[in-house]
Formats: structure tokens, sequence, C-alpha cells
């Protein structure tokens, strides 16, 4: 709920280009460009109180480079 990582699969250092230490130092939401982080916000807040949503955003790796995903909670 702060934005913190805890914990993550090594599989995100792999993916993202980003390595461990980065990635804690990081909000969720810096995977994702500016344009998307408000949109991003409002759905993580869903999950909070919900329990669930999805959307689709383009996540952003360490070196620019965008992939469109679905998040799913």
């Amino acid at each position: 709920m702060q934005g913190k990582f805890l914990r993550w699969n090594t599989n995100l250092e792999k993916v993202s280009l980003y390595s461990g230490d980065e990635i804690k130092q990081m909000h969720p939401l810096d995977f994702f460009a500016d344009d998307e982080k408000q949109l991003l916000a409002e759905k993580i807040g869903n999950v909070f109180v919900a329990g669930e949503d999805e959307v689709q955003a383009n996540f952003l790796l360490k070196n620019k480079q965008r992939y469109l995903i679905t998040l799913q909670e």
C-alpha cells in the first residue's frame, strides 16, 4: 500500500534490466510512463477497495523499451 517493494521474483530483474538494489529503491509506478501513472494509481487503489481490477499499460524497461501488458489482481 505504501508503494515499496518488499520482495520480488528475480525474473523482474531479468526482464526489467534493473538490479535488485535499484528495484528496492523504486516505486511500482516507476515501471510505467508518466502519462499512464495516474490511471495505474487509480487501478491499484481499486484493488485495495474492491479486491480486484484490471488494466493494460506499457511496462517500461530500464532501456526505455515499452511492452504492453495486462495487469490483473
